[in-house]
């Protein structure tokens, strides 16, 4: 709804997945596309990585697969990467390069939306540093937390980074994962409020997915708003 004029490509590693036409008959710029995995990762710097089993046996193999997807898809081609438990509340930031901090008192990064110019140097160097320093012990290493020491060790963060614009919390993680009673409770007015200044609402997936999403629900009414087809599918009211 709010970036007509962008081709969005939905990546999935599943080939049994179906595409959902009429997504497609609705959004013209939406495309699936299926990643096969030996490929993409092929001739790649993740490649040997790859080879190695490391993913398959980390502890959130799932999470950690797409970490290193993420990272590469924009080191291959550059552009803009959001997480599939986000909802679109405007139009994105027109900056080159951006990222935005995840949990403002503690002063990290969130690997949830990011924008890349192709051959960035924060990206090659966090490609770089996944082939030698892939942790499947730790959850949040190999995506967040490389992503912020990457950009802590080229020094000028948190104020700016390599032509890389730093937004600030309420830009893409207005609502932290630990606060996500708020989609269930309350209304939809004071959701609203906490994403007043907001491009995207990231929805957390992993932290709700056993919470019952009900009509009245603020979540809901708010996906409604902005995603009424998405909506359509969740509960028939």
């Amino acid at each position: 709804m709010y970036n007509p004029n962008n081709t969005v490509y939905f990546l999935i590693t599943n080939q049994r997945l179906s595409q959902d036409l009429s997504l497609m008959k609705k959004y013209p710029n939406l495309h699936f596309r299926y990643l096969h995995l030996e490929d993409f990762f092929a001739d790649s710097p993740l490649d040997d990585l790859w080879k190695t089993g490391s993913v398959h046996r980390s502890s959130w193999p799932v999470s950690h697969l797409s970490d290193l997807l993420r990272y590469l898809v924009l080191y291959k081609f550059g552009g803009t990467y959001l997480d599939t438990d986000s909802i679109s509340l405007r139009s994105l930031p027109e900056f080159p390069n951006f990222v935005g901090v995840e949990y403002s008192s503690i002063g990290s990064l969130g690997a949830g939306a990011l924008r890349f110019e192709k051959g960035h140097e924060i990206i090659k160097k966090i490609i770089e540093r996944l082939s030698t320093e892939f942790d499947g012990s730790q959850w949040g290493w190999n995506g967040p937390g490389l992503l912020s020491s990457v950009m802590q060790d080229l020094q000028s963060w948190p104020v700016s980074c390599s032509q890389v614009e730093i937004g600030e919390q309420d830009w893409f993680y207005a609502v932290n994962w630990r606060n996500v009673d708020l989609f269930f409770t309350g209304n939809l007015e004071y959701l609203e409020t906490a994403y007043r200044n907001s491009y995207i609402a990231h929805i957390w997936g992993s932290k709700i997915r056993s919470r019952r999403l009900t009509a009245e629900s603020p979540l809901f009414q708010l996906l409604r708003k902005h995603c009424p087809l998405t909506a359509s599918y969740l509960i028939d009211d």
